[in-house]
């Protein structure tokens, strides 16, 4: 057996011990029960009603992913196994795309690598409770993001295998439409590469992605008439000054000049690493040497076993355009493209965590082709040595596992819901939802304020308003509250809650306070509290309508 079927084999094992711990030690711990999740788990299900998308309740992003999870959990059911089941295979079938991408792009080792670097890292993060593929932030994202990597796997191979098959060309451009339809981001994405294989690569029938996107825009609009624009192209979250400040933050250029600063450093570090194994590959026969550069390299790989590795490709990916631009029939610039458009949403943030637990994705690929194919091809290192890097990787892999093993041990107070039972880690909010459920067994409607829709989802209690999350970037418009004021007069809910959401990071203290207020006032005078819940970490009040 060679070696490097020993690597392999050795890979595929902790694949799969990854995975193992990875779920287990957030075994019931991945939803977190007001922000963002509930809203696809709500929407899925009212899909199946006769509701429909846009209309009956605003959703931001383009309508692939409401209505094909929708049609999956018509057969699944809508409970939180079902959920987590569905998360659990998109995550798998991303590792494999990657792992099939690399294949293609490098070797088999690299694609297990990245394989690996995601069901450590990515499957089950935990830098905050949304950023994890069993229940993410948005279905839009996790799908969306499947649909892109597929679509650039399969438009890697017809472009850059020799004679590659037609259909792997048009199962690519199938495959870039749905990531389009899931979010406006991957269609952006999803055309700068379908233009540059079809300008630069001469692949003329990847124009009939451009077609099939105006043919599609046509019947969307048709069907969903104004308010596919109105809740897609939202002038709020486009030009908002909330919406601003959110972004600037997620994409590190709030504090741009110290987040640079480090990340220079931290692509030192990595740029170290590389002429480490270049020096290594020219001093093999001198044991003293050998030993020095080892120690020395194992020193670098402490130091990047943490966001810094990641983060240093903020500007590495800005270093390798030029060698890329020199040679752009070559797979780099491609890959390139690729990583910079979808990372560009969190640009100086680039790591696994967070926002970075979709975007960051392509960057994985563009990193191991850069380490493990395109230095050795240049002759920095041979391909032999480039296998110095797998260390790191698992370096990399334990240590996120420990990360979210730390995380994951705060979530301890178990919530019982209609829909299945799950830990949180804030004992406040746990009992409030645990003593707030049963008062609502016979509820007709109920909004949550400022967000909270998942309470609609575990109570089985729909909300007679089509706006469901109030926070400062979708309702801090006037305009905006004007139009909810006259939903909540002419389709008052049956009961409201208002819960504590920290609304810091778009500029506002809380709802109701310094935005909101008329919203606020109007909840104030028309409904009765009829249960509070006060904690130091969380507060909510459940309210009935007046007579």
């Amino acid at each position: 057996m060679s070696n490097e079927r020993r690597i392999e084999i050795a890979l595929y094992a902790l694949i799969v011990v990854a995975v193992a711990i990875a779920v287990a030690q957030s075994w019931n711990r991945w939803l977190d029960p007001i922000i963002d999740a509930g809203r696809d788990l709500y929407i899925a299900e009212q899909l199946h009603h006769g509701t429909k998308l846009y209309t009956d309740f605003r959703y931001n992003y383009p309508p692939l992913a409401p209505y094909l999870l929708a049609g999956i959990t018509a057969v699944t059911g809508n409970e939180l196994p079902s959920y987590a089941t569905i998360g659990l295979i998109s995550g798998l079938l991303i590792a494999a795309t990657l792992a099939f991408f690399l294949r293609a792009a490098v070797s088999r080792i690299a694609g297990l690598a990245a394989a690996l670097l995601f069901v450590a890292c990515y499957l089950c993060g935990a830098s905050t409770f949304g950023s994890n593929y069993l229940f993410p932030y948005s279905y839009a994202a996790t799908f969306g993001m499947l649909f892109f990597l597929l679509f650039a796997a399969l438009l890697y191979r017809a472009v850059f295998t020799p004679d590659g098959p037609r259909w792997m060309l048009v199962a690519a451009l199938i495959c870039g439409l749905a990531a389009a339809w899931s979010r406006i981001e991957f269609a952006a994405c999803a055309a700068a590469l379908v233009l540059f294989v079809a300008v630069v690569h001469r692949a003329h029938l990847a124009w009939l992605w451009f077609v099939a996107m105006g043919v599609s825009i046509a019947i969307a609009v048709a069907y969903f008439g104004p308010a596919l624009r109105d809740n897609t192209l939202s002038s709020s979250l486009l030009g908002g000054s909330s919406a601003r400040l959110f972004y600037r933050h997620v994409t590190g250029m709030d504090d741009w000049q110290r987040k640079l600063a480090l990340r220079a450093i931290a692509a030192v570090i990595v740029a170290c690493g590389v002429a480490m194994i270049a020096l290594l590959e020219r001093v093999q026969k001198q044991r003293t040497a050998v030993t020095v550069i080892v120690l020395a390299f194992g020193v670098a790989t402490v130091l990047m076993t943490g966001n810094l590795f990641f983060q240093a490709w903020s500007v590495l990916q800005i270093v390798l355009l030029p060698f890329a631009l020199r040679r752009p029939r070559e797979p780099l610039l491609f890959l390139l493209l690729m990583s910079m458009t979808t990372s560009s949403r969190i640009f100086f943030n680039l790591s696994p965590d967070w926002y970075g637990f979709v975007f960051s994705l392509p960057a994985v690929v563009l990193i191991l082709y850069t380490l493990f194919a395109w230095l050795p091809a240049r002759g920095v290192y041979s391909r032999g040595l480039a296998l110095s890097w797998l260390p790191l990787v698992i370096l990399i892999a334990g240590r996120w596992l420990f990360e979210q093993n730390e995380a994951y041990v705060y979530k301890r107070f178990l919530i019982n819901t209609p829909r299945g039972s799950f830990y949180d880690a804030d004992a406040d909010r746990a009992r409030a939802i645990n003593e707030a459920l049963p008062q609502l067994r016979d509820a007709k409607s109920l909004a949550v304020f400022p967000e909270g829709l998942s309470l609609n989802y575990f109570a089985r209690v729909p909300t007679t308003l089509t706006y469901h999350t109030f926070i400062p970037p979708e309702t801090a418009d006037p305009s905006v509250e004007a139009r909810i004021l006259t939903e909540l007069q002419q389709r008052p809910p049956d009961y409201a809650i208002v819960v504590s959401r920290a609304v810091g990071e778009f500029g506002y203290r809380a709802f109701a306070v310094d935005y909101d207020q008329r919203i606020g006032e109007h909840l104030r005078q028309s409904y009765t509290p009829i249960a509070q819940w006060r904690g130091p970490s969380f507060r909510m009040q459940l309210s009935r309508r007046n007579p």
